[in-house]
């Protein structure tokens, strides 16, 4: 936050600390606290709080409390406040919510949209969420919990790891046709087309080629220098690898350029296969 936003904060402070509970709710304070929650807005939380503590102890629509609404957006440094407020901790984190769920199946639940959005692509979105359970939020909510809260069900019966994996199921099948689609993307769809098929003898020949061309080369950096084999035998390595070299670039460039102009665009090829030729006549 800026300084500006920084003084603004703390006059709002000032100004609240003076309200008796009904002002705060009528000032819609405690509406504010729970969309800074869902914002991220840990400076405008902390400073509420400080000026109220009893705050820390609303709870919104659903039952939730500030701590668990944390949970719910997936606002880890908020619910990282838990951690400074010593024997409270397991009465902030305990109680249900009005559909008997317990804070680890609010943390089953599938994020918000807006935090979802933050990843692009529901597979990797997926992964960030599993992230969250093993190693993030999830997880550091587990290691808080009483370990029976594992195993508590809801209103629906569903205990919080069934939860999460039902939440989770629309993203799951959403991430296994973000990732196929990708995949088919990334692979040549030309196979039934002839210039497809010359691409594939095209990139043989190069593979070949540039092959005999580094075979060659290292001929020549292992070789015996000896006076007699500069007569013929290293120079014919040294051209060999070389032309091997000019036809594996060639090769590759002229079918690389056939497939892509060969919907009605073949007349173009012929102009740029000469200006290709132009390097090898100037070393030649």
């Amino acid at each position: 936050m800026n300084n500006r936003a920084i003084e603004v904060l703390k006059v709002l402070r000032d100004e609240v600390s003076t309200l008796k509970d009904q002002q705060l709710v009528k000032a819609g304070v405690h509406s504010a606290i729970f969309v800074a929650v869902e914002n991220g807005l840990i400076e405008f939380v902390v400073e509420i709080i400080k000026s109220h503590p009893l705050l820390l102890w609303v709870r919104n629509a659903n039952g939730e409390s500030i701590i668990k609404a944390a949970v719910v957006h997936r606002q880890e440094k908020i619910f990282n406040l838990i951690h400074g407020m010593g024997g409270q901790k397991t009465r902030l984190v305990g109680g249900r919510d009005k559909f008997g769920n317990n804070i680890l199946h609010l943390a089953a639940r599938l994020a918000t949209a807006s935090q979802l959005d933050r990843v692009a692509g529901a597979a990797l979105q997926m992964q960030r969420e599993l992230q969250c359970l093993r190693s993030g939020l999830i997880n550091e909510v587990e290691r808080i919990v009483n370990p029976k809260y594992l195993e508590e069900k809801n209103d629906d019966g569903k205990v919080p790891r069934t939860l999460f994996t039902e939440e989770h199921k629309h993203l799951v099948k959403e991430g296994e046709k973000w990732m196929k689609d990708t995949a088919a993307a990334c692979i040549p769809v030309f196979y039934r087309h002839k210039a497809f098929m010359g691409f594939i003898i095209s990139d043989t020949l190069t593979l070949y080629s540039a092959t005999t061309a580094v075979l060659m080369f290292l001929y020549i950096l292992t070789s015996r220098y000896a006076e007699g084999r500069f007569l013929e035998i290293l120079p014919k390595r040294l051209i060999i690898g070389l032309a091997s070299l000019f036809f594996s670039i060639a090769s590759a460039f002229g079918a690389t350029l056939y497939l892509t102009l060969s919907h009605g665009l073949e007349w173009v090829a012929i102009p740029l296969s000469l200006l290709a030729a132009v390097p090898v006549s100037l070393y030649a």
